[in-house]
């Protein structure tokens, strides 16, 4: 295994460019290794905005974390879920390169996994004109409206409810929040965002009250007031008097609500 790794040619680019195929290794249940042909359908985003990487092709357990190749023989990413949907087969998705890159970056920059760095905003689409004019925008403005700032941002001191975000580190963004990617496409500008590392700072140009404000904001990661996860731990609990306390997490509030 550590032989094969070795000789694997990673991909350099930033975004991954369409192949007509990609070829998945991976070992199912720990069994032989299975090689399968697979074709590259689109880019998918999850809860975090990352990029992700939808194929024509299942992954089975045990195929988790099996490198992906295109048809040159370079990595492309690695495999880590698949569909399963009655109306649906065949749907997998990979972690591409880029954001196999910045994981590796950002543990060899800080010693441990820092994790990628946001906003920290809601915000709202300005597609409307209407709402474009009670914004004070001009026609030749774009950007998208904030509608809530997290408490714990790193830029909630700077940012206000109703400032309208026009460009992010001299990129313009669209009233669909969207920032130019790839040969003529388009995606959120979040993206833009999940590029930087935690401590890196970005130019943030907004309007506020029909001023143009610009401002350097230092990037950090998400700091949750409720953890989002335990770690892989057994939840801790405590018991007194017949009551059960355990700390708050989302996959607790999930259990719950999914009851």
């Amino acid at each position: 295994m550590r032989t094969l790794w070795s000789t694997i040619h990673r991909s350099s680019s930033r975004s991954v460019a369409p192949r007509p195929s990609t070829w998945l290794l991976c070992w199912p249940l720990g069994l032989n290794v299975i090689l399968l042909d697979l074709r590259w359908d689109s880019y998918v985003h999850g809860s975090t905005e990352l990029l992700g990487l939808q194929i024509d092709a299942a992954i089975n357990s045990g195929n988790s974390g099996g490198p992906a190749f295109n048809d040159k023989g370079t990595c492309v990413g690695i495999a880590f879920q698949s569909l399963k949907h009655e109306d649906a087969e065949n749907i997998g998705y990979v972690i591409p390169t880029p954001v196999i890159k910045h994981f590796i970056t950002d543990y060899e920059k800080n010693g441990a996994y820092t994790g990628f760095p946001i906003i920290g905003i809601e915000w709202q689409k300005m597609e409307n004109p209407d709402l474009r004019t009670s914004m004070g925008m001009k026609a030749d403005q774009k950007g998208v409206r904030i509608r809530r700032i997290e408490p714990t941002a790193p830029d909630s001191h700077l940012l206000q409810p109703s400032d309208v975000i026009l460009s992010f580190d001299g990129v313009n963004i669209a009233n669909d929040g969207t920032v130019p990617f790839r040969h003529g496409e388009r995606i959120g500008f979040s993206y833009l965002v999940s590029q930087k590392y935690t401590g890196d700072s970005a130019v943030v140009k907004v309007l506020r009250n029909s001023q143009i404000l610009e401002f350097n904001i230092k990037l950090g990661t998400h700091k949750r007031l409720i953890p989002a996860h335990i770690n892989g731990k057994p939840p801790s609990y405590y018991i007194i008097g017949g009551f059960v306390f355990s700390a708050v997490s989302v996959p607790y509030l999930r259990s719950e609500v999914c009851r």
